[in-house]
């Protein structure tokens, strides 16, 4: 195709491309065909800690049913990934003020994996 650019023009553009690929791939390594909307769940909740899933759920314009879905295979849960343990990298806790809510954070799995990506 004649006129399309391939290029990036920096050195910036390239590391931070390589280093996006190198991420993408790191997700890949926990779960082959890991959906895009689990590692945005996943990089949301290590960059702001404690979060609720109906604060998780519009922060990422998903349905609360979608997260839900998507932390339980991102969880321990046996019923994630077909009765197969989860990947462990998330886990809820009881809200401290609210009964009705959850907080979704990482495991120390979790911020392992997350501190490897960077």
């Amino acid at each position: 195709m004649a006129g399309v650019q391939t290029a990036w023009r920096t050195d910036d553009e390239r590391r931070a491309l390589r280093h996006l690929e190198r991420n993408l791939n790191r997700f890949r390594e926990l779960n082959a065909e890991m959906p895009v909307q689990q590692m945005l769940i996943l990089t949301h909740v290590a960059l702001h800690g404690e979060i609720t899933q109906k604060e998780l759920a519009g922060a990422l314009g998903m349905t609360t049913a979608s997260i839900s879905r998507n932390i339980a295979i991102m969880s321990t849960l046996p019923v994630a990934l077909g009765g197969r343990p989860g990947l462990g990298l998330i886990t809820w806790l009881d809200h401290p003020t609210d009964r009705r809510a959850k907080l979704v954070v990482l495991t120390p799995q979790g911020r392992a994996f997350v501190a490897s990506l960077l």
